[in-house]
């Protein structure tokens, strides 16, 4: 860090108390309640895990855009204001602050890991005729190979929702393929992000694929091992909630390796 970051880092502290309500002269500043609060941290360099993210003048959403960052992109983490990062882009010189959930902070042992999720979306789906039966709705379920770190991750999936008193998710062969395809392509590619340059969004790909859905979603990960993604969801509400959704019933999953982050994993859920 040079030094102009690190004059920068101590300017931020004063707009951040500023911008918190708290005077610089006030004795009992700190003991105020329900204030945001600069906490310095050892500065370290964090990626940027959504499509794209807005750095603004201040922590809040009223705050003004200055700078829109995106997926992949690098940038400096010189401190938290409650649920804010307060972040420098050495490239634009641009300082302020970003949504401390879609950023993901290098370790001291410089192991990335990155996730995101999709939300949920509802869907329509074909109204049944008469003639139509029950099973004619639900796709159809084949003995499907899966590798030794599908299996791993379908497992330690299902164990959590057992936890919760939730149905086992059933693996779906279309799903299956679309999860290693946008696995695939995001390391081809070199992108992470739920839109793909080449199938579009995910939900996109499953009605190319003809999967018919009420609800559906997807997490994307890099990590190094499937236990290191997994926990990695556990932590993030959006990624967590995809997996204990009581709506879903079938689950693809992608794991492919990734020069960058070690391996990139996808799964996608759908319910109907």
């Amino acid at each position: 860090m040079n030094k102009k970051v690190l004059f920068l880092l101590t300017l931020l502290l004063g707009i951040a108390v500023t911008l918190s309500g708290l005077s610089a002269m006030a004795v009992d500043a700190d003991k105020e309640e329900g204030l945001p609060v600069f906490k310095g941290m050892t500065s370290s360099t964090g990626l940027v895990t959504a499509d794209y993210l807005n750095i603004r003048r201040g922590p809040s959403t009223d705050q003004e855009v200055i700078q829109v960052l995106k997926g992949g992109d690098t940038v400096w983490v010189l401190g938290q204001i409650g649920e804010w990062y307060a972040v420098y882009d050495e490239k634009t010189g641009c300082l302020g602050t970003v949504n401390s959930n879609y950023i993901i902070l290098n370790d001291q042992n410089q192991e990335t890991q990155i996730l995101s999720s999709e939300n949920e979306v509802k869907q329509p789906v074909k109204d049944k005729s008469d003639n139509d039966t029950e099973d004619e709705d639900e796709p159809v379920l084949k003995k499907m190979k899966l590798s030794k770190d599908e299996q791993a991750m379908l497992k330690l999936v299902n164990d959590e929702r057992q936890k919760q008193g939730l149905a086992a998710l059933e693996v779906n062969e279309t799903l299956m393929d679309t999860a290693r395809a946008k696995a695939n392509d995001m390391v081809e590619n070199n992108y992470f992000a739920h839109q793909s340059p080449k199938f579009g969004s995910p939900f996109d790909m499953m009605k190319e694929h003809d999967l018919e859905f009420r609800s559906a979603g997807e997490n994307i990960a890099g990590n190094k091992t499937v236990e290191g993604a997994f926990k990695a969801w556990m932590k993030k509400e959006g990624n967590k909630s995809n997996i204990l959704n009581p709506d879903y019933k079938y689950i693809g999953i992608g794991i492919c390796n990734s020069d960058r982050y070690g391996k990139v994993f996808v799964q996608q859920f759908i319910g109907n």
